[in-house]
């Protein structure tokens, strides 16, 4: 018997303990007292009832009216369930939480009645008419078709009845013999929609794929039962779990929302690696950590973040395993290994509790970069990691290995970097850790934002209608991460609540096309860096009006650029394209993942130094964040090393400019004030040019000239 058993029935006082229950069919069970704090659970979901010690509460005053009422007969008597369930009501009664009751009694009552129409119906089992279902065949019966609209539709019994024998006489009459599931489900579904009756059909329809579908998967996936699973899941995520606006938004791709085909799991989960670590940091403690990091890749739809890796993995870095192999390039083979087999990125935030590294912690910090630049030079799966942007800068003009280390790094994208001036320290996906926090983190869910489809209907100059189509598609972000929160909690998608404070994400998306349109062409900094700063801030008021904790994020999604540039080409078709060049992405309708201005081939013409400091206008409009350089690095290295002396690490060094203008701009910006909010379709400005929180460009300009 398990352990919920034992302390549900164990007595205090002498007498007999009960263990066991008696079913409305006869049978005995064992008497679980998890089941009962299960039931009051739900019936509090339903009311939003939060408190987390009533379950507990009623299950041990449950017990103890059952110890008091059968343990005292000889041997033990064996309750009915009917009696257990009326010391639930009655305990809901007691302590006063009515609306708790109330919902389990009309759950009570919504069953009986279901049971009372199985056990009533005057229906015998049809002989020669057989159902096939995963399990075997059985005869057909037209009971169970109530019995499922009554549970499954919420229909009533003489509804359900209705329903069930206008299908039985359907499949009376084609004369079939044998019948599958699916097909006495389409019938139900032909009944409900001749009957009017959209919301039952909607309740009772199955999540499905077509088998046209399924044969292709399965003749060209790798891992067709995961696409197939990720398929059933994004359908019924979009047809029960959001409401009809907010998948109309997305499937017209104002938003994207992410993880939809994952939608039992949070977004992204960040948890310090020593809270994995079994003792003291070391070899056996970090090898034997490995098997609880799968488990937490498997729960989260994203990316596992292991937060304050750099001590743990500093203790790694003088151990050897045999002959002169240094175990922390062991241990991150394997953990590059379990990422790859649980299908989910696992992130090195290479950072310590103190805001400041020791001489010896930046010696650890060298060592690990190392490891994982020879990792990457032998073509092996190598783990991303996240690292701050000043330090690198400081690494690359400062420390030779540790140059050479972050070059390798950076010509792999195997780098992020985060920036911030407050004692919060962004990790991405939309976790920030704050001042002296421990413990996890999680992004409960994660909304992409269309930014071109806003800057063609604002137009070209008018930013002030594009900061109310913004604050616009931050509202419909908004309004999917509430009820996404909403039902997860109401369908009890258990999975979905990790431990640790919740955070939200946005994600900007298309910034370069959205600076074109808006520019009539002309992607100015100035512009696309006022449009982050105003998405920050409105990601900050609008969602602590709500209660809710939001982070614009600037980790680049990419399947939702997929959509929107394919979704933005189908409704904006190109006319006459030989009139425009490669420059014109955004007229064509592209949409770029990642929060850079300028392309590759318009580097060149507008030079590597513009460039540069272009994207250290965008950087320096966010208080803090975590991004990708991606295009950007590679660019301005290849362009500022024409007609100079080779560089040894032109992308650390380009990195190292970056962050020196970074800082120069970032020093003269003021405070963001926004005015009060005014109508999408108004003419009032959101926000004061006068206030806003965008660095003084010019007066960096003239500092750096």
């Amino acid at each position: 018997m398990n352990d919920s058993r034992a302390q549900s029935t164990g007595s205090r006082d002498g007498r007999p303990r009960v263990e066991r229950v008696a079913k409305r069919d006869g049978r005995e069970v064992d008497f679980d007292r998890a089941k009962i704090e299960s039931a009051v659970q739900r019936a509090q979901q339903s009311v939003g009832d939060d408190d987390p010690q009533l379950a507990r509460e009623v299950a041990e005053l449950v017990c103890l009216a059952v110890e008091r009422r059968y343990g005292s007969e000889r041997g033990g008597a064996v309750p009915p369930i009917e009696a257990i369930q009326d010391f639930v009501e009655q305990a809901l009664v007691e302590l006063g939480r009515f609306p708790v009751a109330k919902s389990y009694i009309l759950y009570r009552d919504r069953r009986a009645r279901i049971r009372a129409a199985t056990q009533d119906s005057l229906a015998q089992p049809r002989q020669g008419v057989m159902v096939q279902d995963s399990a075997g065949l059985e005869p057909w019966r037209k009971d169970r078709i109530v019995a499922a609209l009554m549970g499954e539709a919420d229909l009533p019994r003489a509804q359900a009845e209705e329903v069930a024998a206008q299908v039985e006489a359907k499949v009376l009459a084609s004369g079939l013999r044998r019948l599958t599931t699916t097909l006495i489900r389409e019938l139900v579904d032909d009944a409900l929609v001749e009957r009017g009756a959209s919301a039952a059909l909607s309740r009772a329809r199955p999540v499905s794929v077509p088998r046209a579908d399924l044969a292709q998967w399965l003749a060209t996936e790798v891992y067709p039962r995961s696409r197939i699973a990720d398929e059933v899941l994004l359908r019924w995520a979009q047809e029960h779990l959001l409401p009809a606006s907010t998948v109309e938004h997305h499937l017209a791709g104002d938003i994207h929302v992410m993880g939809l085909n994952s939608p039992h799991q949070s977004l992204a989960h960040a948890m310090p690696l020593e809270a994995f670590l079994d003792g003291e940091p070391g070899a056996r403690a970090a090898f034997g950590a490995l098997d609880e990091i799968a488990t937490a890749a498997h729960g989260v739809s994203t990316a596992l973040v292991l937060d304050e890796a750099l001590e743990p993995l500093g203790a790694l870095v003088r151990e050897r395993r045999g002959e002169g192999s240094v175990a922390l390039r062991g241990w991150l083979q394997a953990l590059a290994a379990v990422s790859t087999a649980a299908n989910r990125p696992i992130e090195l935030v290479l950072a310590t509790r103190a805001p400041q590294l020791t001489p010896r912690e930046r010696t650890k910090l060298v060592q690990v970069l190392s490891e994982l630049a020879h990792l990457a030079e032998a073509d092996e799966r190598t783990p991303l990691c996240v690292l701050d942007l000043s330090l690198a800068a400081r690494l690359s003009d400062e420390d030779e290995m540790g140059r050479m280390a972050l070059e390798r790094l950076l010509e792999r994208r195997l780098v992020r970097l985060s920036f911030g001036e407050t004692q919060a320290r962004p990790l991405g996906h939309g976790l920030v850790r704050h001042a002296g926090e421990r413990g996890s983190l999680r992004a409960a869910s994660g909304v992409a934002l269309n930014l071109p489809r806003a800057a063609r209907r604002a137009g070209a100059w008018r930013e002030d209608l594009l900061f109310a189509e913004l604050q616009h598609l931050v509202e419909l972000a908004l309004d999917a991460h509430q009820t996404l929160a909403a039902e997860r909690r109401n369908q009890r998608l258990e999975g979905a609540r990790l431990r640790g404070r919740a955070a939200c994400a946005i994600v900007p998306t298309g910034l370069r096309e959205a600076a074109r349109l808006h520019g009539d062409g002309e992607a100015r900094p100035e512009a696309a860096a006022r449009m982050l700063s105003f998405l920050a801030e409105a990601c900050e008021r609008l969602g602590a009006a709500r209660g809710m904790v939001v982070h614009l994020d600037l980790v680049p999604c990419e399947s939702a650029a997929r959509r929107f540039a394919e979704l933005d080409a189908r409704q904006w078709p190109l006319q006459q394209a030989r009139m425009f060049d490669e420059d014109s992405v955004s007229v064509r309708g592209g949409c770029t993942a990642a929060a850079e201005l300028h392309a590759r081939h318009e580097m060149a013409r507008l030079g590597g130094e513009a460039a540069l400091d272009a994207q250290a206008q965008l950087l320096a409009a966010l208080r803090e964040g975590v991004f990708e350089p991606r295009e950007l690095l590679e660019g301005c290295a290849a362009l500022t090393a024409q007609g100079r002396v080779v560089e040894d690490a032109p992308l650390a060094n380009t990195l190292s400019r970056l962050t020196a203008r970074r800082a120069r701009i970032r020093s003269g910006a003021a405070p963001l004030v926004v005015l009060p909010r005014a109508s999408r379709a108004g003419t009032a400005p959101l926000f004061s040019v006068d206030t806003l929180d965008t660095p003084d460009f010019g007066a960096a300009r003239a500092e750096d000239s």
